[in-house]
């Protein structure tokens, strides 16, 4: 089976303010059947010997007059990638791909592209203060968010993409790029929400609780709300907090933030309440939520 999610963006008129806005192809055999999980794993760097792409083909993004970050072109390593993938393995990222999709569930979660609520989240983080935080990014894809939590100062940022290719390829050369000398205070995790905790407890990080859980467009599949809340009461520390960036509705499979604010009251773990919108057009918005005090 099937299906395309189409949602209007009277904002995106080129290329430098968005990259990707809403347009999801997914393809799915049986929806109902239960699927192996992919095992979270920590990518061992040896961070001393990484150096930044030389003319890499990048997009700018300037959020305020202190954050700029710049992302390499997604388009152009999907023509990059497209070239190389007659002669090599097919991974599940070259196969969405050759496919033209967004999102194949269980095997690519649309981590290539640059979403919207990206750029939202990392506008509003822009204008917070960092400094000494530290910051957890779940559903990185290009990392835009907690790459401008390290430039403001974080101590450590975990980038975590369900496909380690999206990270090889896109996240880590967006840190060599834009936070070069803060390269060694950053943690990438691939692999399912589901065994991130075990992960994590095996991993190289010393600090296993942090300040800030960033993440956004993750909540469209109600499927793994779950397994994202109990990321949430596992990475977060007692007086932190989580930001997530999503649209209010997902056309087509019923996600949205204000279902997951309603998965978040069920659950009885955590508080949450909107700290931002945008209502014109496809309507936006961050959601804030803390631990429930007892």
């Amino acid at each position: 089976m099937s299906f395309c999610f189409n949602f209007p963006n009277p904002e995106a008129d080129n290329e430098n303010q968005y990259e990707k806005t809403g347009s999801i192809s997914t393809e799915k055999e049986s929806p109902d059947q239960d699927e192996e999980e992919i095992p979270a794993i920590e990518m061992k760097l040896d961070w001393k010997h990484l150096t930044p792409c030389k003319n890499p083909n990048t997009i700018a993004y300037d959020f305020n007059e202190t954050s700029t970050l710049v992302s390499i072109s997604p388009k152009h390593l999907e023509i990059i990638l497209k070239e190389n993938s007659e002669n090599s393995e097919i991974t599940p990222l070259k196969e969405a791909l050759q496919n033209q999709c967004d999102l194949i569930p269980n095997k690519y979660e649309g981590g290539l592209q640059i979403w919207e609520c990206s750029i939202d989240l990392t506008k509003y983080i822009s204008n917070q203060m960092l400094s000494g935080s530290s910051v957890a990014e779940i559903g990185c894809g290009a990392g835009l968010p907690g790459l401008c939590a390290l430039k403001k100062g974080a101590s450590t940022v975990l980038f975590q993409d369900f496909n380690s290719e999206v990270l090889t390829k896109l996240t880590l050369p967006n840190i060599l790029l834009n936070c070069y000398e803060e390269r060694e205070r950053c943690y990438l995790f691939s692999g399912d929400w589901g065994s991130l905790p075990q992960a994590v407890n095996h991993s190289t990080i010393s600090l296993q609780k942090f300040d800030i859980i960033l993440t956004a467009e993750t909540i469209y599949n109600t499927k793994n709300y779950q397994k994202l809340i109990n990321i949430f009461d596992f990475l977060l520390k007692e007086n932190g907090y989580i930001l997530i960036a999503a649209k209010n509705y997902y056309f087509g499979v019923g996600g949205g933030t204000r279902q997951f604010e309603e998965s978040l009251k069920e659950d009885g773990r955590f508080t949450s309440s909107v700290c931002w919108t945008k209502a014109d057009g496809l309507s936006r918005e961050i959601i804030c939520a803390q631990r429930k005090k007892t």
